[in-house]
C-alpha cells in the first residue's frame, strides 16, 4: 500500500473517529506483498522438562490478555515502555519495580514488604524462570536499598494518566508449549515525552501502534482521534509457556510481519508533533466550537470561551484545524470543556 498524502487521504476517503472503549473489528492484513520485519526472533527458550503441555483455545483469551496486562502495565510506564525483548535480562529492572505484578505479589507473599530474593522467586514462577533481580539495579521505585527489599505500600504520584496499552484483534495459537498470543498493541505515550513525568506538560496522548504515531487521545476521557489505519502495521507477539502453578510465564515480545514501505512512509507524518500552549483568541464575544472531525459542519463536542488557556498539536496543517486540550487550573485537566478539533484562526 502506497502512502498517500494526508490532505489527499482525508478528501478521498475521510477519517474515523473511535473511543478507547470500540474493540475494532479489522482483520490481519493481507501479507501477500509484505515484507517480514527486520527483526527475526531467534527460537523461544525452551520449555523445561516438567513444564506441562496445555492446550489453550480461544476461551483463555481474557485469562492470558489479563496477564499480560499486568505484565507490561503499571507505574513503570511512567518512566519507560515495556520494550520488545528475546532474553529477559533485556528488560531494564523499573519494569518489575513497577509492573503490577508487584501489587500481587504482595498478595501471594503475604506482605506489603518482602526480601528481593523472595521477589525473584515470585517473578521465576509467574514471569519468567530465567529472570533475576540483581542487588542495588536501578530500579527506581519501590526498592529499598538499604534493607535489599521491595514494597508495594509506595503511593505512586496522583495522575490523571499514565501511559498504558491495550490490544486489537487478539488472537491466540500455538505450537508445542509456546503459545502466542498475537494483537495490534495501540500505547498511550506522552506527546511531550521529552518534558519527563510533569503531566501538566502532558495533557495529550500519542496513540502508537508498531512504533508509529497512529493519532492522539485524552485518554482519561476516553476520548481517542485516530488519524491513520493501524491495520498495515505489524501485530505484536507475546509468546507464552504455561508455568507449573497453572498461571503462565512470558518469554519474549517480538513484532509479525508489516508493511515496511507503510511503516516508513507513516512515521513521517506525525512522529515530531509536540503539543504547545495557547489559548482561545478572536473570538467577538463568542464561543470557540471544538469539534468531532477537521471540518466546519462536524458534531460539535464541547465549546470554550476566549481566553481559554489550552494545548493545542497541529498534526494535519493542511485542514486549517488543530487538536485541543484545555489546559490544567491546578493538577487535572478539565477535559469537560471538550478535547477534539479547533479552527486554528481562533488559537494563538
Amino acid at each position: 500500500m502506497t502512502w498517500l498524502k494526508y490532505g489527499e487521504w482525508f478528501k478521498r476517503t475521510g477519517l474515523v473517529l473511535l473511543s478507547a472503549s470500540v474493540v475494532l473489528g479489522a482483520s490481519a492484513c493481507n501479507d501477500d506483498d509484505k515484507t517480514q520485519s527486520t527483526t527475526t526472533p531467534p527460537t523461544t527458550t525452551q520449555a523445561l522438562v516438567t513444564d506441562p503441555v496445555v492446550q489453550v483455545t480461544e476461551a483463555d483469551l481474557p485469562a492470558i490478555q489479563a496477564y499480560i496486562e499486568s505484565c507490561v502495565n503499571g507505574p513503570f510506564r511512567e518512566y519507560v515502555t515495556f520494550p520488545d525483548f528475546f532474553e529477559v535480562s533485556q528488560l531494564p529492572p523499573v519494569v518489575f519495580a513497577g509492573s503490577n505484578l508487584l501489587r500481587e505479589a504482595t498478595l501471594a507473599l503475604g506482605s506489603v514488604s518482602f526480601p528481593r530474593s523472595s521477589y525473584q522467586q515470585y517473578l521465576q514462577r509467574n514471569f519468567n524462570p530465567e529472570l533475576t533481580l540483581p542487588a542495588n539495579a536501578n530500579y527506581q521505585i519501590a526498592y529499598d536499598q538499604a534493607a535489599d527489599s521491595f514494597n508495594s505500600y509506595y503511593e505512586p504520584d496522583k495522575r490523571n494518566f499514565t501511559p498504558f496499552s491495550f490490544w486489537l484483534d487478539a488472537s491466540l495459537s500455538q505450537e508445542g508449549t509456546d503459545i502466542y498470543f498475537d494483537a495490534y498493541e495501540i500505547s498511550y505515550e506522552y506527546v511531550n515525552a521529552d518534558s519527563g513525568r510533569e503531566e501538566r506538560d502532558n495533557p495529550i496522548a500519542r496513540m502508537v501502534c508498531d512504533e508509529v504515531t497512529i493519532g492522539f487521545s485524552a485518554p482519561i476521557a476516553r476520548r481517542d482521534l485516530h488519524l491513520i489505519d493501524h491495520r498495515p502495521l505489524a501485530k505484536t507477539r507475546y509468546t507464552l509457556q504455561a508455568s507449573l502453578d497453572g498461571g503462565y510465564n512470558l518469554i519474549s515480545k517480538t513484532k509479525l510481519k508489516r508493511d515496511n514501505a507503510y511503516k516508513a512512509s507513516a512515521l513521517e507524518m506525525f512522529e515530531d508533533v509536540r503539543a504547545t500552549r495557547g489559548m482561545s483568541v478572536k473570538l467577538n464575544k463568542s464561543r470557540l466550537n471544538v469539534r468531532a472531525w477537521a471540518t466546519q459542519d462536524s458534531e460539535i463536542v464541547g465549546t470554550l470561551d476566549e481566553g481559554t488557556k489550552l494545548w493545542y498539536i497541529n498534526p494535519l496543517p493542511e485542514t486549517g484545524f488543530v487538536i485541543g486540550a484545555p489546559a490544567a487550573r491546578s493538577a487535572v485537566f478539565n477535559y469537560n470543556l471538550g478535547f477534539g478539533f479547533l479552527s486554528a484562526n481562533f488559537v494563538g
